[in-house]
Order: C-alpha cells, then sequence, then structure tokens
C-alpha cells in the first residue's frame, strides 16, 4: 500500500497490474519462509573461538528448529552465500546441546539449504588464511565472477575456458550493463591488469567449492 501510495506505480491498467503481481510475489515469498520461522526459535548463540592464531567473536542469531535461516527478498548474490556459509561453519563448531548444524538461504527466485559440515574447522581455518593473505596485498577474489567461474568448473562441468569467459562477462563492463570490474575499489588495485588470471581460479575454486559441496537447491 505504501509503494502504491506513493506515486510510483505506472497509471491506469498497467500499474494496477504490476501492483498485483508484486502482491502475488510478496505473498509467494512470505508463504515459502514462513514454515521455517513458525517453528521453534532458539536464543542467539555467543561465539568466542580461537581458530589458526585467530579469536573470532560474535553472535548467530536467526536460529530456529529447523535451522539456521537467512532471508532477503531479492535475487540471491554471492555475497548472500558467502555471509550464510561463514555463520553456517561456526554454527557446526558451536553446536549447542539440541541446537540445529543446518542452515536455509531463501531469496525471490530460489532457496538453497545446507546441510552439517565435519570439517567445518578446517574449511574456516583455509579462509582465515586467505583474508590474512588480503590484509598484506589485494587478492584476486571477486565474488559474483569468482562465484560464475567455479560454478561453471563445479557444477556444469565445462572447461577452464568455457567458464573463464563466462565469468568475463560478470567481470567486464559493457555497453548493456556495468560488470564487477566497475567496483572503485577494484579498478585501483587492479585496473593496469587482466586479473583473471591463475590466482583468480584458484582461489575461486578453493573458497567456493566447499559451499558447493554442501548445499542443495530446495
Amino acid at each position: 500500500p505504501m509503494i502504491r501510495a506513493s506515486g510510483r506505480l505506472p497509471h491506469g491498467n498497467m500499474g494496477a497490474c504490476h501492483y498485483e503481481n508484486m502482491i502475488q510475489e510478496a505473498g509467494d515469498f512470505i508463504d515459502k519462509i514462513y514454515p521455517y520461522l513458525a517453528s521453534e526459535q532458539f536464543l542467539p548463540i555467543d561465539v568466542h573461538q580461537d581458530i589458526a592464531g585467530f579469536q573470532i567473536n560474535g553472535r548467530i542469531d536467526h536460529l530456529y528448529r529447523n535451522g539456521l535461516l537467512h532471508y532477503r527478498y531479492a535475487g540471491l548474490k554471492a555475497k548472500d552465500y558467502l555471509q550464510l556459509w561463514i555463520n553456517h561453519l561456526m554454527l557446526n563448531l558451536r553446536v549447542e546441546r539440541d541446537y540445529p548444524d543446518q542452515s536455509t538461504l531463501v531469496g525471490r527466485d530460489r532457496a538453497w539449504h545446507f546441510v552439517p559440515v565435519e570439517n567445518a574447522e578446517s574449511i574456516f581455518e583455509q579462509l582465515l588464511n586467505i583474508y590474512w593473505k588480503g590484509l598484506s596485498k589485494p587478492i584476486k577474489f571477486f565474488p559474483e565472477t569468482s562465484w560464475c567461474y567455479a560454478e561453471q568448473i563445479i557444477k556444469k562441468g565445462k572447461s577452464q575456458e568455457e567458464a573463464i569467459r563466462a565469468a568475463g562477462r560478470v567481470w567486464s563492463i559493457s555497453d548493456y550493463g556495468h560488470g564487477e570490474s566497475d567496483d572503485r575499489y577494484y579498478q585501483r588495485c587492479f585496473g593496469h591488469m587482466d586479473p583473471l588470471d591463475d590466482e583468480f581460479k584458484q582461489l575461486s575454486v578453493m573458497i567456493l567449492e566447499p559451499i558447493f559441496r554442501h548445499t542443495t537447491e530446495v
């Protein structure tokens, strides 16, 4: 109703149809997340964990009987998977009695289930080592472009040449829209080179392969 009252919708029947579509999509999204929200909610878990010389402090909330739940009424992006993945790993390291060890990520277009991780500490340690390296020099990991490359290799079985071409379309600026390379920070660090090299390929697979291995679409 606020959007309809704001005057941003088209006039006449076109605006009415667009509004009805919005209502339908929002209702479908609510139906999708309601079974998770309706289950028993657990208290947040405070995290104080020592891993690989790092002290990890934080809190994991949005915990329900069905698992950790993150949702966003938008198309899911690589950053959404990465954010939940880090929380999911820590949840599997700090599973309390009767607490879930599974997670769900819901977007407007799709939903993903994250299964328990047996080697969560070693995966988290690997991420911390990459993070530590990134504090001393820019590393060639770009969430959307890296996701595209790793998905082509791991899930679709494409060759490196095919995968790098697909990743290049996500990275590059074209006449049809902005690429991830349009980010000013990336331009500052890598504007003088093509960063989609062997380091990019290795980091993309190293960071994202465990996510693909522990997720299923629902």
